[in-house]
């Protein structure tokens, strides 16, 4: 079962080790990233993370992404970035989950729209993003931009 959750100021240990794992385990190569840089990222982001959870086992961390957020005058822009899913989860959808919850979170903060950096992704990845990214009602911005108008009342 794959749980999602938001890590803020508390980064533990094992979510550290995860994380670093995780991007080494991908196409970004996470071993020269310190626990510090995470525990920055996550205070100044909202980094999601996808935990698999089995029955009396330690949850490991198998995706992650961020939503980065920019206040501006004609209101909050956000930016989807790092999308990053285990290998051996990539045909589970969890990409796209990530994604969701990421746009969930930007709705319920207030943002006025939201930039998916399609050049990120790993290249199965991607197209599963663009088809999703085209439902949600995303328009092509650029040549590695996707950009959703979300509807803020």
């Amino acid at each position: 079962m794959i749980e999602y959750e938001f890590l803020t100021s508390v980064v533990t240990d094992e979510d550290i080790t995860d994380i670093r794992r995780l991007l080494k385990e991908s196409v970004l190569d996470g071993t020269d990233i310190t626990p510090e840089h995470i525990v920055h990222v996550a205070r100044r982001n909202h980094l999601l993370v996808a935990r698999e959870a089995e029955p009396g086992l330690r949850s490991r961390i198998v995706g992650a992404g961020i939503l980065a957020t920019l206040a501006l005058l004609t209101g909050g822009v956000g930016r989807i970035e790092g999308i990053t899913v285990s290998p051996t989860h990539v045909e589970f959808g969890l990409a796209d989950g990530l994604v969701l919850r990421l746009i969930e979170q930007a709705r319920h903060i207030g943002l006025t729209r939201v930039v998916l950096d399609s050049s990120s992704f790993e290249l199965r990845t991607a197209l599963r993003l663009d088809e999703l990214a085209g439902h949600l009602g995303f328009v092509r911005h650029g040549t590695d931009e996707l950009l959703l108008e979300l509807n803020v009342h």
